[in-house]
């Protein structure tokens, strides 16, 4: 049995690539009634929870939330002077500060009025609108 996980609205040629050869032919998938979407089992399979991770997960959200907090505010961000590669790096030596892992190195950026989309890298100027990912590595 395959499951083959993409996204419908994001084309993954990789992905595709993956589909077994007897799914394909010359003009597309011959057996192409017989598929659907496994995209809802694999969201719905990573949003189980054990009772473990359901306890330490609310505190862990909001900490998470406090570091962002922080991250972005005016004692962390020089509006003109501060990069974005500068809070990233503080969100990460915040995490290690208390104890704790990141579950990736921690992402900034920013998107900025009049601009071509996100940008990260660079200094943050005073009305861009900040973006992170930030992950708090747990039970690991």
């Amino acid at each position: 049995m395959w499951i083959l996980v993409t996204r419908e609205d994001n084309e993954d040629p990789v992905a595709s690539s993956l589909l077994p050869p007897v799914l394909s032919g010359d003009r597309g998938l011959v057996h192409s009634s017989r598929l659907s979407s496994a995209e809802g089992l694999a969201v719905a399979w990573l949003e189980q929870r054990t009772r473990a991770e359901m306890q330490v997960y609310p505190p862990l959200i909001e900490l998470g939330h406090k570091i962002i907090e922080e991250a972005f505010s005016s004692s962390v961000v020089k509006p003109g002077q501060t990069l974005i590669a500068d809070v990233a790096w503080w969100m990460w030596q915040k995490l290690r500060d208390l104890g704790l892992k990141a579950w990736f190195r921690p992402m900034v950026a920013l998107n900025r009025p009049g601009g071509a989309g996100m940008q990260w890298q660079g200094v943050i100027e005073r009305g861009d609108l900040l973006f992170c990912d930030l992950g708090i590595g747990t039970l690991i």
